[in-house]
């Protein structure tokens, strides 16, 4: 299976900063893939204790990437469904 990278143009520091900000769970992520390296806190006294720790904050980065990707994909979803029918009714929970 061909694996699908996206093209992505290098942005300048700024853009990254305030899309960070736009998503502080992947910042906050982030972070904590930076004070591994940094070896910030002591937490990781071996190699393999930092492979181990940045393998779970990558993954954690990973989930939180997927979470937000779908959440934009169902808001983009449903105001592509409202612009092609604009008269359509919402459907919301029942109380």
């Amino acid at each position: 299976m061909k694996e699908h990278r996206p093209s992505v143009a290098k942005k300048s520091t700024e853009e990254l900063v305030q899309q960070l900000e736009e998503h502080p769970q992947l910042r906050e992520r982030l972070e904590a893939i930076l004070a591994i390296v940094k070896q910030e806190g002591g937490q990781c006294e071996s190699a393999d204790a930092a492979e181990f720790a940045l393998i779970e904050e990558l993954r954690k980065l990973g989930n939180q990437a997927l979470t937000e990707w779908a959440e934009h994909g169902q808001d983009k979803a449903a105001q592509q469904a409202r612009a092609e029918n604009p008269r359509a009714k919402r459907h919301s929970k029942k109380n």
